[in-house]
């Protein structure tokens, strides 16, 4: 993980920065540039980008949206080379819906985010944050830049470690204010117990909260033997366990990875 101390400010590590549909969640098939920054306190056992968990020597950045040609930038990025790769990117496709920050878990660079976001205010870009939701005190130091976010309720079974269930209330409680759904991965491997908590904690809230079942991506270098990946009963069947108390809850695949995109 990213340590959040003073030389995080104004500079952070990235993976990359380009231009794709938004392949996951409730604004599917919405253009977004994508801002993939490194470092997680997780490391889910089914993490489908691994290449963004650790820092590395160069950020890719795309030179052209939506054209998957990249030029190659030293990390650690500096607010002003950030914000000048962002704004060269959206001004030549003015379309783009919002900047997504994703990961890694893009909350460990909070206090970069402090820096960079208010940068980019002034252009009226709106900012969509992927986030494992086990943050809280990182997510206040932010909320009030972000515009949409997308919040992940990690199931112990799944991402193979214990959760600390009252961060991630807290952490909804929060995102509540904002534009948020909520989205959990499912392996083939839930308890109906953790399911259950986790249904209790979205309804506490907000019973109106989306919530999206993803199965795990079965497909090319996605597959993993490590899970068997769920039918479309079991999925129903997570799904009417949730509808009992939920009042919009969708099994919605990722659909990038299902077309190989970025």
């Amino acid at each position: 993980m990213v340590a959040d101390n003073q030389s995080a400010l104004d500079a952070a590590h990235l993976e990359a920065i380009f231009t794709s549909i938004q392949g996951e969640g409730i604004y599917i098939g919405s253009p977004q540039l994508f801002v993939r920054f490194s470092g997680c306190n997780l490391k889910c056992q089914y993490c489908d980008t691994p290449e963004a968990l650790v820092p590395h020597p160069m950020t890719r950045v795309e030179n052209v949206p939506f054209k998957r040609n990249f030029k190659l930038i030293t990390n650690p990025v500096k607010i002003e080379d950030l914000t000048r790769e962002v704004i060269n990117l959206t001004n030549a496709f003015p379309q783009i819906h919002s900047v997504a920050l994703t990961g890694g878990e893009p909350l460990v660079h909070a206090g970069f985010f402090k820096n960079f976001l208010p940068t980019l205010k002034e252009k009226k870009l709106r900012f969509f944050l992927e986030t494992n939701g086990t943050l809280p005190q990182q997510l206040k130091k932010v909320i009030g830049m972000l515009d949409i976010i997308s919040m992940d309720i990690k199931i112990p079974s799944a991402v193979g470690k214990a959760v600390d269930w009252k961060q991630t209330e807290e952490f909804l409680g929060l995102a509540k204010t904002k534009d948020v759904y909520t989205k959990i991965v499912v392996t083939g491997r839930e308890k109906t117990e953790e399911l259950t908590r986790a249904r209790k904690i979205i309804a506490r809230i907000d019973k109106n909260i989306p919530l999206v079942l993803q199965p795990l991506t079965p497909v090319k270098k996605h597959r993993s033997k490590d899970f068997s990946y769920p039918s479309l009963t079991s999925l129903l069947e997570i799904q009417r366990l949730f509808r009992q108390e939920l009042t919009d809850v969708r099994i919605i695949p990722q659909v990038h990875k299902l077309m190989d995109w970025m």
